[in-house]
């Protein structure tokens, strides 16, 4: 059993404190300002000699003073927990300065001065610490003035204990400072992240292993290794400045690297031993943070790129998973960004853990053993549907006052989630995948696709380097063609729902292509995981029946608008929403298509026609010409499908350049409907050729890729990270 000493019981985070502690055997000792407001409920404690009041005014030297004395025996552990959130008026403009006083009275002189009180009594403990509740905002991360005199009053108590710290290190005494959360209490108010249940036993939680570190001085930069995830230590010493973008992004893959390998050894001892991580060692599986701060409250320069910009003045924020694989991405954000804007950089531990199964490269390494994936979650972070999701993509995301901003569309975890995703559906490594990605519906463009490939990889002067297929299989260059036809045959392709095809270039700005199937449905779901490796575009190469009249089987339809119905995404992008063609892309494909055919003007005119696909969720949309036709023949649609739509509503959703070049392979409208012979002479002539007028495409905008990310893409509040 243990005494603690609680200042501020009467309610929130200081009664609940009380609670868990006396629950568990402690003795509690709290001060109150009025022994009224104490509920009393601790009554039986009290006889039972484990409770007492102190009525304390902590603003007062000689309360305080008279109420150390009262006192007796050693204290294990103080915690200053009263506090006050300040004036109504705490503005740098407008500023209640008595109430100001105030707030630095109770939130930072109170603190030193009980600690300096109680001190004897610490020190006639063999365990001693000292733990003062503060507060995040009081970081000099956050760029923020609302309750300034908070805010201030927080700051000054974290250098006040990190000093005590510093004069205590000699007898072994931890001091610390811990962030409690966003708690639902009268100061946090009902809209705040978690209870105060939550907030006090992951308090409790954090004292307990202060002592993890052989009880030297817990200084702040010595409490992030030994806290519980649930509640963070105050974050300033946490996260270091960074000087440039290099910096940060090793800065990244060390932390990354370091909690990666401190859960795989947890694993592996649990799958040994049965030996469970302790709360110290669990909180070092934990996603690094890369931080943005932006100071200037000038006129920002005006850049023609739609991306790497800052909103406004603040601090911005994510999570990061595997940097040292988009560590090209990273830098090239970072260094606009810096260089644009004179953005400082910090880079620390955040308190978003790593999900256990993304800790191994394959997955079966979790099947060893006797441990069930339910015993697993008892002891290791687990993923979390409710901590994955596109709240940002969608901005449906909720600013908190002393919050950053987000930095990138997608977090540590919704990366991860959707790496693992791309691995299950496409059958390769995720690493594979190309930032220029082509999507078809039909296999016969993936046979096409594989000989293309192996062609340019025989050529001598070629800048690609291999063939990735599903399965994980290689076709390296130099190989005869025996060889290459073995490994094209041993290709399990047929075991993955969405097999992908990667052509690997020396530069890294090599073509993937993914067979999605058939329908909205698939095309959501590969572009959904697709997106968090922020290609540079997808195209659809497809087909499509025709609607036209004037239309010949083997013709294109390059898409310039959409007629949704294919339902699926009418939540998050509403079918009133246009979405916009892409001029650089469309003057791509365009291009491509004449050099590809030869054809140029009037004759490029009958072959390859713009204008709107209408998008289906029903294959058999025919079955309902009558209901259907005045949409079709309202919106002017040239031909129809069941994926393009979906897909550029995505890349439209998640800031991916999009296009749409289909091949006309039946006319439903006008007797030619698709039979096997007629669409096998259609395949045997048409796929090539399209094939190559996407990958021209590529080609083309490889050497634009500054200005296809377009502004049409961004809404006018968007995260700086393309």
């Amino acid at each position: 059993m243990n005494t603690f000493l609680i200042t501020g019981i009467g309610r929130g985070i200081g009664l609940e404190l009380a609670r868990v502690l006396l629950a568990r055997g402690d003795k509690v000792i709290g001060t109150v300002r009025d022994r009224r407001s104490l509920p009393a409920e601790f009554e039986n404690a009290e006889k039972a000699g484990r409770f007492r009041v102190l009525t304390v005014d902590v603003r007062d030297g000689a309360s305080v003073a008279a109420a150390a004395a009262s006192v007796d025996e050693p204290i294990d552990v103080l915690i200053n927990n009263a506090g006050v959130i300040g004036p109504d008026r705490q503005s740098t403009l407008d500023m209640d300065f008595e109430g100001f006083l105030e707030t630095l009275q109770v939130n930072t002189l109170a603190p030193l001065r009980v600690a300096q009180a109680f001190l004897p009594l610490l020190r006639r403990s063999k365990d001693a610490k000292i733990v003062t509740i503060s507060s995040r905002m009081g970081s000099l991360a956050y760029a923020k003035s609302d309750r300034i005199a908070y805010r201030a009053s927080k700051a000054a108590v974290n250098k006040v204990m990190q000093g005590l710290a510093t004069d205590l290190e000699g007898e072994g005494i931890p001091v610390t400072v811990m962030h409690p959360g966003w708690v639902r209490t009268d100061m946090g108010g009902v809209g705040a992240d978690i209870s105060v249940q939550e907030s006090a036993g992951g308090i409790v939680a954090v004292i307990g292993e202060l002592d993890c570190c052989n009880k030297t001085c817990m200084t702040l930069e010595a409490l992030n290794k030994c806290q519980e995830m649930n509640v963070s230590a105050d974050r300033i010493s946490n996260f270091q400045t960074v000087s440039t973008p290099e910096e940060a992004v090793e800065r990244l893959i060390a932390l990354y690297d370091a909690a990666i390998e401190a859960q795989r050894h947890s694993l592996e001892t649990f799958f040994a031993t049965g030996v469970a991580p302790t709360p110290s060692e669990r909180a070092r599986f934990r996603y690094p943070e890369l931080r943005v701060l932006h100071r200037s409250t000038a006129v920002p320069p005006v850049k023609q790129r739609a991306f790497a910009k800052f909103q406004g003045p603040g601090v911005y924020a994510t999570t990061v998973t595997q940097p040292a694989f988009f560590k090209g991405y990273l830098l090239e954000q970072l260094n606009y960004l810096t260089r644009d804007y004179d953005a400082a950089l910090e880079v620390g531990v955040s308190d978003q853990e790593i999900p256990y199964p993304y800790v191994f490269e394959r997955g079966d390494e979790l099947g060893r053993g006797a441990h069930s994936a339910a015993e697993l979650a008892q002891h290791f972070p687990t993923p979390l549907l409710a901590k994955v999701g596109d709240e940002i993509a969608d901005g449906t995301w909720i600013f908190r006052d002393g919050e950053p901003r987000p930095l990138s569309l997608f977090d540590a975890a919704r990366v991860d989630y959707s790496l693992r995703r791309l691995v299950h559906y496409t059958g390769t490594d995720w690493r594979s995948i190309q930032p220029w990605i082509l999507l078809t519906n039909y296999h016969r463009y993936v046979d096409q696709f594989i000989r293309w490939a192996v062609g340019v990889l025989g050529k001598d002067d070629s800048p690609f380097q291999r063939l990735v297929l599903p399965g994980g299989i290689a076709i390296e260059r130099g190989l005869d063609e025996a060889a290459v036809a073995e490994l094209i045959g041993s290709s399990p392709w047929h075991r993955f729902q969405m097999p992908a095809y990667h052509l690997v270039r020396k530069d890294g700005q090599g073509v993937t292509l993914v067979n999605i199937g058939v329908g909205p449905s698939n095309a959501k779901n590969i572009t959904d995981h697709l997106a968090v490796t922020r290609p540079h575009c997808w195209l659809m190469v497809g087909h499509c029946g025709g609607l036209r009249q004037s239309q010949t089987i083997g013709d294109y339809v390059l898409a310039h608008g959409y007629l949704r119905r294919d339902r699926i995404l009418d939540d998050m992008v509403p079918p009133e929403i246009p979405i916009p063609a892409l001029a650089e892309v469309q003057v791509a494909m365009q291009e491509a298509a004449a050099q590809v055919t030869g054809e140029r003007g009037e004759a490029l005119k009958r072959r390859l026609r713009t204008g709107t696909v209408v998008t289906y969720d029903d294959r058999n949309w025919e079955l309902r010409w009558s209901q259907e036709r005045r949409q079709i023949n309202l919106s002017r649609a040239i031909a129809v499908d069941m994926e393009s739509g979906t897909i550029a509503a995505q890349g439209y959703r998640l800031r991916v350049p999009y296009g749409t070049l289909l091949c006309v392979s039946d006319k439903p409208l006008h007797g030619e409907i698709k039979l096997p012979g007629a669409a096998n002479a259609f395949y045997e002539r048409a796929v090539s050729e399209h094939l190559m007028i996407g990958i021209g495409a590529i080609d083309i905008m490889r050497d634009q890729r500054s200005s296809l990310h377009s502004r049409k893409l961004r809404s006018f509040d968007e995260p700086p990270f393309r």
